[in-house]
């Protein structure tokens, strides 16, 4: 009898086989980052290999940076300041994207300081606010506009109205390069962003932006991150 039914249960699994009825053994693949930015941005209509990260990194970032423009907050029109600079990393990837993808949108110079610009985001649907920047590693990527309160100030509860105000945001910066460790936590990033003395300190990318166990977490020196948004926003 026990030869029996182990004669029956090499039958079923040889029958079993033919019919390829075993499940398949489902493997989910983890995007690398330029799978992600491509999936993510929907932005074939610029090019089959369009690579948004290096656009960003090596086209945008590194040409700027370049120029060697020196910080200079005292002559808005000159654009060397931190708004001004992001407005300048804003026409190339405007002038890349616009004519190719009309479904995105960019702030315009009327949208001139950090302050404006948080609230041009906000209002566009592409804004999230930062109470606790020890948890804001996950949403910070390359292509993430961050924005950053005063010196020295903490913001626990952050709203749109806050930061727009004159106790608000104070400066701004384009997350170009990202550090994480084997688990995918983020342990520091690239700040491409106009910083420094007037006169002085030229636009460039900064690696100072670590986790930290406190509020400055992800934060620019002693300013908070406060808030995030996308460099592509969508009409």
């Amino acid at each position: 009898m026990k030869n029996v039914r182990v004669y029956l249960l090499l039958f079923v699994l040889l029958y079993l086989s033919a019919k390829c009825v075993f499940p398949k053994e489902v493997v989910q693949e983890k995007d690398s980052p330029e799978t992600a930015t491509k999936a993510t941005s929907g932005l074939g209509c610029v090019g089959k290999n369009f690579d948004l990260e290096a656009f960003l990194y090596r086209d945008v970032a590194k040409k700027i940076e370049a120029q060697r423009l020196l910080y200079n907050s005292r002559n808005p029109s000159k654009l060397q300041d931190c708004s001004g600079i992001f407005h300048r990393v804003l026409k190339k990837v405007a002038a890349k994207i616009e004519p190719n993808c009309s479904q995105y949108i960019f702030p315009s110079l009327q949208a001139r300081s950090s302050k404006n610009l948080a609230r041009w985001y906000h209002d566009h649907n592409n804004f999230i606010l930062i109470g606790n920047p020890q948890e804001a590693g996950n949403l910070i990527k390359i292509g993430t506009v961050v924005f950053y309160g005063q010196q020295g100030k903490r913001y626990k509860k952050p709203t749109i109205n806050l930061l727009t105000s004159r106790e608000g945001v104070q400066h701004i910066g384009l997350v170009v390069e990202v550090e994480r460790d084997a688990n995918g936590k983020l342990l520091n990033y690239g700040l491409f962003h106009g910083h420094g003395k007037t006169g002085v300190q030229a636009a460039d990318i900064t690696y100072f932006h670590r986790w930290k166990d406190s509020h400055l977490a992800y934060g620019n020196g002693n300013q908070q991150i406060v808030g995030i948004a996308n460099i592509l926003t969508k009409k």
